[in-house]
C-alpha cells in the first residue's frame, strides 16, 4: 500500500513538473512572438500624428462629481535616434464643466497637465508597452502565462500575461520605476489589444501622496502591420499635503492616425 501512495506522489509530481514546464513554454514562445511584432513595427514606424481628446472628472469622499474638463489637442510620436518614441502634443480647445475657455489658457493648461502626469507618474502612448517583457527588464518581474480572456477583447480572441513586479529581490530605487501590468494579446496577430497596468510601488510624489493608480491602454488595427492607440485610461486617489482625499478619472481617445506623415 506504501509503494503504490508513493508512486502516485511521484505520478502527480511529475504531472505538475510537466504541466509548469508546458506553460512556461508557451509563455517564451508568446512573449518571443509579441516583441518581434513589435520591433517590426518600431522598424516601420517613424512618426505618428493623432487627434485626441481628453476627459477628466473629479469627486468628493462619497462620489459626487465637482468638476468636468475635456481637452482638445493633436498628439505626436517621433523616433528619436536611439529608436525610441518622443511624445509631443498640440492643444486647441478646452473646456471646464462643458464651457469652452479662453485659449490664451492653453500653454498654461498644458503645463499643468504635463505637470501633473509627472508627479503621478503617470505614462503616455511614447511608452513602449512590451518593454517589461524584454530581457533586461522581464527580470524584475515574475511572469506568468494565464491561458485565453474568458472572452474576447474588443472582438479580439487574446491570451492573458501577467507581469507583478518581483518586490522582494528589486532594489528600492528600481522598484519605484516599474509597473504592474496584465496583457491581452490578440492570439491570431501577437499585438497587444490592451495593457491594463499600475505602479509597482505608490510613492510619494512632491505634494501628493498616491493611495491609488490604475492605468490601461487600448490598441486597434491601423493597417495588417501596424496597431495603434485607440484609447487611454487612468483613475486614481491622492491625498495633497493635510487636505481631504483628491479622487480623479480620465480618458483620452485617439483618432484620425497618420502614420510617417512627416510631421
Amino acid at each position: 500500500m506504501k509503494l503504490i501512495w508513493k508512486i502516485s506522489l511521484i505520478l502527480v509530481a511529475a504531472v505538475s513538473v510537466s504541466a509548469q514546464t508546458g506553460d512556461s513554454a508557451r509563455l517564451d514562445s508568446i512573449i518571443n512572438k509579441v516583441i518581434a511584432v513589435r520591433d517590426a513595427e518600431i522598424a516601420k514606424i517613424n512618426d505618428l500624428k493623432m487627434d485626441a481628446v481628453s476627459y477628466e472628472k473629479r469627486e468628493d469622499g462619497d462620489g459626487n462629481v465637482k468638476e468636468t474638463k475635456k481637452y482638445v489637442k493633436t498628439v505626436f510620436l517621433k523616433k528619436g535616434e536611439d529608436g525610441k518614441y518622443i511624445y509631443g502634443e498640440e492643444y486647441t480647445g478646452y473646456f471646464v464643466d462643458g464651457v469652452r475657455q479662453d485659449d490664451k489658457q492653453l500653454p498654461k493648461v498644458a503645463e499643468e497637465r504635463a505637470d501633473r502626469k509627472k508627479k503621478r507618474g503617470g505614462k503616455d502612448i511614447a511608452f513602449d508597452i512590451v518593454s517589461i517583457l524584454r530581457p533586461e527588464t522581464r527580470k524584475y518581474y515574475n511572469v506568468t502565462y494565464d491561458g485565453l480572456s474568458p472572452k474576447p477583447i474588443d472582438d479580439f480572441p487574446c491570451y492573458v500575461i501577467r507581469a507583478v513586479a518581483d518586490t522582494v529581490h528589486t532594489a528600492a530605487d528600481i522598484l519605484d520605476t516599474l509597473v504592474n501590468i496584465t496583457y491581452y494579446i490578440d492570439t491570431a496577430s501577437y499585438h497587444v489589444v490592451r495593457a491594463e497596468f499600475a505602479p509597482a510601488s505608490l510613492i510619494s510624489r512632491f505634494m501628493f501622496k498616491m493611495s491609488e493608480l490604475d492605468m490601461s491602454l487600448d490598441y486597434e488595427p491601423y493597417d495588417e502591420t501596424i496597431w495603434v492607440s485607440r484609447r487611454f485610461h487612468i483613475k486614481g486617489r491622492a491625498k495633497a499635503m493635510y487636505f481631504m482625499g483628491i479622487y480623479f478619472e480620465g480618458e483620452e481617445v485617439y483618432s484620425n492616425p497618420v502614420v510617417n506623415g512627416g510631421k
